[in-house]
């Protein structure tokens, strides 16, 4: 691979016309000569299509589908890049990124996945969470990946994965509503594959829109991430079940109080914290989001 690889930017959309320009722009004002920028919309009823055609170097198409899943799936068809990248149509890049993640991946070093930090937004573009560096000693693995109750700060739109990665892993999964991206960090992990870190914001993640499917309700996001999880956890050894079964205990009932008795979970969370220290392994960063606690406060009811 050369280092100036051609980059493709994977796009679902559909009804993002206040955002998508921004998205654009992102991907279009990278200091990088290299790149490709393929959007996949399912017949949008706002102004998207408007945005779209202002833009004679993207490439795209607008048709009926049946989410994300399929709709990614048919940008993949699209790509020619060697690196590629799923970005939403409510997301963006930082400057910088494409010359960042040409300069770490490098395949014949088996560095075939890089990903960066990428800060959580509202619906205005106002910083929620500033994501914070990994732990030094997180090894993104699959016995860890399996652990998303434990935070590891991983967002689709700051990882980037080399053509082989996606040949060997197997595209996106058109059957899953939500959880597409964690299933594939999933496969990925599965194949061998490690997760190389770059030390800076790649992108920022839009995580509070009234209208996106994140809004449907956290509950039935964890139920998603959970039969996920399952559906792999055959693959680890009999330690590594037992760790996982221990730390999911204590994020289950760690959340679990503070759904149903939000003011003295506050008292215990401390103990609970002191528990999942004693059964070791990497903790989560400070200034990173409490597990399953989504931004703004304690789970919704």
């Amino acid at each position: 691979m050369t280092r100036t690889p051609l980059i493709s930017v994977l796009t679902p959309s559909l009804n993002c016309g206040t955002y998508i320009r921004q998205c654009i722009e992102s991907v279009l004002t990278q200091d990088y000569p290299r790149f490709e920028h393929i959007v996949v919309d399912g017949c949008s009823k706002d102004d998207t299509l408007d945005v779209l055609r202002q833009y004679r170097h993207v490439r795209w198409i607008s048709e009926p589908d049946h989410g994300e899943g399929e709709a990614l799936i048919k940008a993949l068809r699209m790509a020619k890049g060697d690196v590629l990248v799923w970005l939403n149509a409510d997301d963006f890049l930082l400057p910088g990124a494409f010359r960042a993640v040409a300069a770490a991946i490098a395949p014949d070093q088996g560095r075939h996945v890089v990903y960066g930090k990428a800060n959580q937004i509202d619906a205005a573009g106002n910083i929620l969470v500033e994501m914070p560096p990994p732990l030094r000693s997180l090894r993104l693995t699959l016995p860890r990946l399996l652990q998303w109750f434990r935070p590891y700060d991983l967002y689709q739109c700051s990882l980037f994965f080399t053509r082989a990665v996606l040949e060997d892993a197997g595209p996106f999964r058109d059957d899953y509503f939500y959880s597409i991206d964690f299933d594939f960090w999933l496969r990925i992990a599965m194949r061998g594959y490690t997760f190389h870190y770059v030390d800076r914001v790649l992108a920022h993640a839009r995580m509070e829109r009234p209208d996106a499917k994140s809004r449907l309700g956290f509950e039935r996001q964890e139920r998603f991430w959970f039969r996920v999880s399952l559906s792999h956890l055959h693959r680890l050894s009999v330690w590594r079940k037992a760790e996982f079964w221990a730390f999911y205990s204590v994020y289950w009932l760690r959340c679990g109080l503070a759904r149903r008795w939000p003011v003295p979970v506050r008292l215990v969370r401390p103990v609970l914290r002191c528990l999942e220290r004693a059964l070791g392994g990497p903790q989560v960063s400070s200034g990173a989001r409490d597990p399953g606690v989504p931004v703004g406060g304690d789970p919704t009811p």
